[in-house]
């Protein structure tokens, strides 16, 4: 179990209290790839903090036999999103590459489901939704409510929290389990804000 406290930013939100990972939830972790970690091309800091909560997350899931997803960025070497390509970010997640693989410290069981983004080079693709199977695949698993973690706070999380409230699913942010870019130095508290407002529950206590 994680030790946990109750930041600054998150003591204006009220605080999701009823037990995670009930029956018809999914667990999704966005992005816990090399190059999203420190040392990374696009490493983001503290980004190693989120793997022990989402490794606690995953032992839960699996005890209770809840279907569990990870998205990671899957780009062909020319994607639109690279700075040589016209894009805003340094060449990142190429597929196949040792910056695309998943941590080797996150446990991610055998019969998780990858779901690949970003694998157009026209496209670019935030959320774990766009433009792959994941909806699909929740809506055969009847599943209603999703618990979210992974990186980045301000872009994929964001995008794919958007999108999954969008879809009429109610979510869960692991607010112990997600780290921001932070262009500007607020950008994941407004992130967070957009979430909230949005519809999503924040779950900030031990896993």
């Amino acid at each position: 179990m994680v030790a946990v406290s109750v930041s600054p930013i998150l003591k204006t939100y009220a605080l999701e209290k009823s037990p995670i990972f009930s029956e018809h939830d999914a667990l999704i972790i966005v992005d816990v790839q090399n190059d999203f970690l420190p040392g990374g091309n696009l490493g983001v800091a503290d980004g190693n903090a989120v793997i022990p909560v989402i490794n606690d997350c995953i032992k839960l899931a699996k005890d209770k036999d809840l279907p569990m997803y990870a998205t990671r960025d899957w780009h062909p070497v020319n994607h639109c999103s690279f700075v040589e390509n016209g894009g805003t970010w340094p060449t990142h997640c190429v597929a196949g590459s040792a910056g695309a693989e998943f941590s080797e410290k996150l446990e991610l069981p055998k019969n998780i489901t990858i779901i690949d983004k970003g694998t157009d080079r026209d496209k670019e693709a935030y959320s774990g939704f766009q433009g792959t199977d994941l909806l699909n695949q929740l809506n055969k698993k009847g599943v209603n409510r999703v618990i979210v973690g992974g990186i980045a706070t301000d872009y994929c999380v964001l995008n794919t929290v958007i999108d999954a409230l969008d879809n009429g699913l109610n979510v869960i942010l692991l607010t112990q389990a997600i780290r921001a870019v932070n262009l500007n130095p607020d950008d994941g508290a407004k992130a967070i804000k957009l979430m909230v407002d949005k519809g999503a529950k924040i779950y900030n206590e031990p896993i």
